[in-house]
This record gives structure tokens, C-alpha cells and sequence, in this order.
């Protein structure tokens, strides 16, 4: 039975398991980080967590402690000098272990093991410190005086404007708009006004008598006119009865004349 058996034997033999984790540790120590698998970065953090309450001690025996897993003089000269000085005010929780997600190919979940330098929580802050000092002074900007109901009857006429700002800009655009919509409907009355002046004009005209001498001379007028229009119809009737058969009317006068003077010279030969 494997009662208070702690050790995680990771499917390998103790000389391999040890060989291992002292690469590891060496790694993490020297780097800060490593990525490995969730198992073996559990186990890893209970070794490291060792040799850093070591350094944290740092009597020649801690340092031979610690040379008898880590190899290399100068990674132990780095955990003694570096990062036991970073730890002193911590007294555990020296590896932090992230979980990643599974890895491609076997599915392993993958993790970081990194040394917790800074905390990953955030700071905390003093009862009644600076955020809640913003926090007042932002409600008190943020609350716009208005005038009680007695205060405006004690005042009178005096009232306290309200701003709005961010309304600002949409009441500009508002008070153009409705400047230019005054434009148009002005122009529209003054040419609607021109339109009605016109007509009355017109009316007031042929509302007004006329002269016999005027109605008289508009009916000469119109008589000429009248007969010129019919001579020039006359002028044209006759150029189209001459020109019918292709002859103009100075041709038949001169026919008309030939054949008079052969009448008169046959009648010569009988008698």
C-alpha cells in the first residue's frame, strides 16, 4: 500500500526522474520561465520552492545543499545573490505554474512554470483613498444645479440656466436649417405678391373706357389692314393661274399680239 507516498514517479526510473528535475530547475532558475507538462511542473515547484527557502538562508551549508542539485556554480551564485533577495518578504509561493492548454500531437496539458516576482492580483488600495476621492469629485461635476421651485418663487424672474453641451452642436445645425427654410418661404411670398400686383395691373387696365375717337381709329386701323391683306392674295391668285401651264403673263401678251398680226395679214391677202 502506498500510504503518505507523495512522489509522482512519471513513468520513469529514479536516476532518470532525478537527472531531469535538476535540468529543470537549473533552467527555471536561469531563464524564469520553462514550459513543460502539468505533472511534471507540479513536482518541479515543490523542488524549486526548496532551494529558494535555501538561498533565503545563506550559510555555506545551504550553498552546498543547493550545489548538490544544481550543477552549475554560476545559476547558484545568481539564486543566492538575485532572486533570494527579490523573496525576502515572501515567505512561500515562489513558483507560479499557467496552464497553457493541451499540446498538439499526445493532447498533454502544457504549463508555465515561472518565478512569481509580481503578483498577478491587483494592489490594494487604502479605505477611503484616492479612488474614492475621484469617485466624489466625478458625482460632483456630473450634478447640474437646478433651481428649486422655492427658490425660483423667492428669486422671481432670475432663473438658473441648465447647459447642455453635448445638445450644442445639434441646436446650431437646428437655427441654420430653420433660417434658411425662413429664406425659401420669403422668397415665395414676394414672388407671389409680384404675381398679384401683375394681375390687378392687368385688370385695372381693361377695366378702364375707351374714346370714340380711339374706337374709331382702331377700326380704320383694322379696315386698311384688311384690304391690304386682300390685294395680296389677288397678286398671288394671278401668279398661280399664269404660272399653271408654265407661261407668265407677259408671254400671253406677247402671244395675244402675234396673233393679231397674222389676222390682219390674211385678211391683206383676201382682199
Amino acid at each position: 500500500m502506498r500510504h503518505r507516498r507523495r512522489t509522482r514517479k512519471l513513468g520513469m526510473k529514479t536516476a532518470h526522474r532525478e537527472a531531469m528535475f535538476r535540468n529543470m530547475v537549473t533552467s527555471l532558475f536561469e531563464h524564469g520561465r520553462i514550459m513543460t507538462t502539468v505533472p511534471r511542473a507540479k513536482e518541479l515547484r515543490r523542488r524549486a520552492d526548496r532551494l529558494v527557502t535555501l538561498a533565503k538562508r545563506g550559510d555555506l551549508h545551504a550553498v552546498r545543499q543547493a550545489l548538490s542539485v544544481i550543477r552549475s556554480k554560476d545559476v547558484v551564485a545568481k539564486l543566492f545573490d538575485e532572486i533570494a533577495e527579490r523573496f525576502m518578504d515572501r515567505s512561500g509561493g515562489y513558483v507560479r505554474i499557467v496552464k497553457v492548454g493541451p499540446r498538439r500531437g499526445d493532447g498533454a496539458m502544457m504549463a508555465v512554470v515561472e518565478l512569481a516576482f509580481d503578483s498577478l492580483s491587483p494592489a490594494k488600495r487604502e479605505e477611503g483613498g484616492s479612488k474614492a476621492h475621484l469617485s466624489s469629485e466625478g458625482a460632483q461635476d456630473d450634478i447640474i444645479p437646478v433651481a428649486s421651485q422655492d427658490d425660483s418663487s423667492s428669486e422671481g424672474e432670475e432663473e438658473t440656466p441648465v447647459s447642455q453641451p453635448d445638445d450644442t452642436g445639434d441646436a446650431v445645425e437646428g437655427e441654420e436649417a430653420g433660417a434658411d427654410s425662413v429664406e425659401t418661404a420669403t422668397d415665395g411670398t414676394d414672388s407671389v405678391v409680384d404675381d398679384e400686383v401683375t394681375g390687378d395691373e392687368t385688370e385695372h387696365r381693361s377695366e378702364e373706357p375707351i374714346s370714340d375717337e380711339e374706337a374709331g381709329g382702331q377700326q380704320e386701323v383694322t379696315a386698311s389692314s384688311q384690304d391690304e391683306v386682300k390685294e395680296v392674295e389677288k397678286d398671288s391668285v394671278e401668279e398661280g393661274v399664269g404660272g399653271v401651264d408654265g407661261v407668265s403673263s407677259e408671254d400671253k401678251v406677247d402671244n395675244e399680239e402675234i396673233d393679231k398680226g397674222k389676222a390682219d395679214n390674211k385678211s391683206e391677202e383676201k382682199a
